[in-house]
């Protein structure tokens, strides 16, 4: 009879201390809830997204004896990790234009290769500087426009 009811005196103060325990934790949950919400989350505007631009690149590819446009030459716009951004191919009047949205670099790589295997390939590294338009809608990751002008004279192999 005493174990029993020294058992159950124990068994009533193990319980009450749980209690006691989990009211001081809901407490201190309560308190560092209030203290994150209200002065960690509030401070920091914080918005995600990843800077861009367009870039627009155009010229004519021309055969450096005769100076006569040349159709068929693969433009490729590389960035600054040698990553193709874009490629096009030139028109029958030699002419090729690029328009793509790159991370923006300080300079892009422009490559002009013969697919038919005539031409020696050229490549020029081109700087670039973003221009943004005033009162631009666009959301504040956009850098701006860029506009490249790059002609290339291929000599024959």
């Amino acid at each position: 009879m005493h174990i029993y009811f020294f058992s159950t005196i124990f068994a009533a103060k193990t319980q009450k201390r749980t209690i006691m325990k989990n009211k001081f934790l809901v407490r201190i949950n309560a308190i560092l809830t209030f203290l994150l919400g209200s002065v960690g989350l509030t401070g920091c505007m914080c918005k995600y997204g990843v800077p861009y631009a367009e870039f627009y690149a155009e010229g004519v590819v021309t055969d450096q004896e005769t100076g006569e446009p040349i159709e068929n030459i693969r433009i490729e716009v590389k960035d600054g990790e040698y990553k193709v951004a874009q490629e096009v191919f030139t028109d029958h009047h030699g002419m090729y234009n690029v328009h793509s949205a790159i991370f923006p670099q300080d300079s892009v790589d422009i490559i002009a290769r013969d697919t038919a295997n005539i031409y020696e390939a050229d490549s020029a590294r081109v700087g670039v500087v973003y221009q943004k338009e005033k009162g631009s809608k666009k959301d504040e990751w956009y850098n701006g426009d860029a506009f490249v002008y790059q002609n290339f004279n291929l000599k024959k192999k």
